[in-house]
């Protein structure tokens, strides 16, 4: 549903990727299966205002828009105008939280293998989290593409390391992972775009 587009950085002979398109060919994909009646839920994982009309003109074609967005990046409107919207992360931890009722000796070692792994050490926290993000691309982790895309912006991650780093995710993960890969740039734009991550 998109392009990857390769652009090279002014002065030097490095180059970076950007995703174009991504955005228009899925409100015209969305309003075209409204359309020919292929679906009856349209689920948005995005947090673009632009994708309000989009939303109106599936709606009024008796269909139903679920918004699945992540924690603090995502358009008031569009959340409003959905039938439903869902807090990626924040669902993720609730039924994080569940799990942990059940096995919390188990959780509770998982987290602190997290606390100890995401430590500086010889690979700084951002290194670390940009592994993590590679390998969350690679195997197509939804949630942990969320939550390792969260932390890096937070670390101060550039567009030009993303690209970068998807691109080697991509390498070794092949096409799914460009799909993937997809999903952390547009994270990444939304993360960045939100007030809580200046």
């Amino acid at each position: 549903l998109c392009k990857l587009l390769k652009r090279k950085v002014k002065g030097t002979n490095k180059f970076y990727y950007i995703i174009k398109e991504d955005d228009i060919n899925m409100a015209v994909n969305m309003v075209e299966g409204a359309c020919d009646n292929n679906f009856d839920i349209a689920i948005v994982v995005s947090g673009d205002g632009d994708f309000v009309p989009a939303v109106v003109s599936v709606q009024n074609k008796r269909k139903e828009v679920i918004n699945v967005y992540f924690k603090d990046s995502s358009s008031r409107t569009l959340k409003d105008k959905c039938n439903k919207s869902i807090e990626l992360t924040k669902e993720i931890l609730q039924h994080l939280k569940d799990i942990k009722h059940y096995i919390p000796d188990l959780m509770q070692g998982t987290f602190n293998l997290s606390q100890t792994v995401f430590k500086d050490g010889t690979l700084n926290k951002k290194t670390k989290e940009m592994l993590a993000l590679a390998i969350a691309v690679a195997t197509r982790c939804d949630g942990c593409i969320g939550f390792h895309t969260e932390a890096l912006v937070k670390l101060g991650i550039t567009a030009e390391e993303i690209a970068e780093l998807l691109g080697v995710a991509i390498y070794m993960g092949g096409g799914p992972s460009m799909m993937a890969a997809a999903d952390v740039m547009k994270a990444f734009k939304q993360f960045k775009a939100s007030p809580f991550h200046e």
